[in-house]
């Protein structure tokens, strides 16, 4: 699907892949709904993951990444996890620390070896190492809570850090 200058067709309003399904007061569960948007007119290689749920993260199961990564991906009310050893090749965007979770399962790379952290919670188990991390727009970057497996916490750095007032 691609946007349509003719019928003004929005794919961002009007494409959706619901998980599970609600009916008769019976919740389906499943992982979110994912639609792989893909722009003809442009350059090959753009996109944009989009993993959007109707209800709360913790009510659908998490959608899983692993490998190379270079698409742009939107979370909202789902969950994210990044596979151990992955590549984040381009941006992931959140709606809010609240909505959109990430989960590190284990070391992971950015391109330019920056990490940014825009409008998710990134959940780490394991220390993490960048040139530059920068938290944005209600971003957080977090621990597990602890448990028999994990009673260390994690160490964090970077030559640069950037936290702006609405993160932590």
């Amino acid at each position: 699907l691609y946007y349509d200058e003719l019928t003004g067709f929005d794919t961002t309003q009007k494409v959706l892949a619901q998980s599970g399904a609600v009916a008769a007061g019976i919740k389906g569960y499943g992982a979110a709904g994912t639609v792989y948007l893909y722009d003809r007119s442009l350059a090959s290689g753009n996109a944009a993951l989009q993993i959007v749920n109707r209800s709360s993260a913790e009510n659908y199961e998490s959608t899983y990444l692993t490998g190379q990564i270079d698409a742009d991906i939107y979370v909202d009310k789902g969950r994210l996890i990044i596979g151990d050893g992955a590549h984040i090749g381009s941006s992931i965007i959140g709606n809010g620390s609240d909505n959109s979770y990430v989960i590190a399962e284990g070391t992971f790379t950015a391109a330019n070896n920056a990490l940014l952290v825009d409008g998710f919670t990134l959940e780490l188990a394991e220390d993490i190492s960048f040139d530059s991390i920068t938290v944005e727009n209600s971003g957080k970057i977090t621990t597990p809570r602890a448990s028999d497996t994990f009673t260390d916490g994690v160490t964090i750095s970077a030559t640069t850090f950037l936290i702006d007032a609405s993160s932590f």
